[in-house]
């Protein structure tokens, strides 16, 4: 099984980068860091990953909370913690710190810190505690299929970001529609809309939903109410008081197999403001989905070989 788990490495090291906000990997019993992206390097203050490696956490921050640094060490006794609090970088700048402990991921490391600077404002800080949480539950969890993890983002970001609603859709690549699988809303008449109400994934689309599949990347849209390019969705955003809408493409082997759709009451969150936190959205999503795939691929050919040679 090593193949495996050296590709759930390299596929972690190739996503670390895509992130605007730092990330730390550190093994449980030491606390000492084995893995870093270039924003933590920022945030800390640093310039290059040899500063970083292989040091104990104590000594990047030696402020960290004691509630942290004990839940780390629990982390490696295999129990899930999720722990967050701000900490002092140096004299005059002070980061939000997300800790994240993660039990048998199946990699290297056993633990995460999310460092996000506390200029962030209160939208950032609500998705990123959304994110993280997800982070948590990708590797403490085991989902079946890619359906049920969807059903569960839906849910998180529904309920703790209190968005009007949250979709989650598979395109389907033969027949050019987009399916909703999963959806979470204020009111089961507004998931009955984005349930039953089919939307084509045209070529020269100009909705969010037919850009974001084209594109590969999140496509945000202010004011949808009075948009022309939403066309006869702008009846149903009008009724129920959607202002703006983020199409968010995951991306599977290259390819975008599902779109996460959100639906928001205010114009302000889906401005270019965003951008980077709805790029980091679509980052850890594709990624969880990969995972998830990987850890099926993985099972089946557990189940294969027991069958061969047991």
């Amino acid at each position: 099984m090593q193949g495996t788990e050296d590709c759930r490495t390299t596929d972690l090291n190739r996503h670390l980068e895509k992130f605007s906000v730092g990330i730390l990997f550190f093994n449980g019993p030491e606390l000492r860091v084995r893995k870093c992206n270039s924003e933590a390097l920022k945030i800390l203050g640093l310039s290059s990953e040899a500063e970083v490696l292989n040091k104990p956490l104590d000594d990047l921050l030696p402020e960290l909370p004691q509630k942290l640094i004990d839940a780390a060490c629990k982390a490696s006794q295999e129990v899930p913690v999720y722990k967050a609090a701000t900490v002092p970088i140096n004299k005059t700048r002070r980061a939000v710190i997300k800790c994240v402990l993660i039990s048998n991921p199946g990699i290297t490391f056993s633990s995460l810190l999310v460092l996000i600077d506390e200029a962030a404002d209160s939208l950032q800080h609500r998705l990123y505690d959304t994110l993280i949480r997800l982070f948590y539950i990708i590797w403490s969890s085991s989902f079946k299929n890619e359906s049920e993890f969807l059903k569960y983002v839906v849910e998180e970001f529904h309920y703790r970001t209190g968005f009007l609603a949250a979709v989650a859709g598979e395109t389907d690549s033969e027949y050019k529609v987009f399916l909703p699988l999963a959806v979470k809303a204020e009111s089961q008449e507004i998931s009955k809309i984005f349930t039953t109400v089919p939307i084509k994934l045209k070529k020269d689309g100009e909705g969010v939903i037919c850009a974001a599949y084209r594109r590969k990347e999140p496509i945000l849209a202010a004011d949808v109410q009075h948009d022309p390019k939403q066309g006869e969705w702008r009846e149903y955003y009008q009724k129920y008081g959607a202002e703006g809408i983020a199409a968010i493409p995951l991306i599977v082997e290259d390819n975008v197999k599902y779109i996460l759709v959100l639906y928001g009451r205010s114009k302000d969150v889906f401005t270019e403001k965003h951008r980077k936190l709805y790029k980091d959205i679509q980052t850890l999503l594709s990624l969880a989905l990969e995972h998830i795939r990987l850890s099926i691929e993985r099972e089946h050919i557990s189940n294969l070989y027991n069958l061969l040679y047991r």
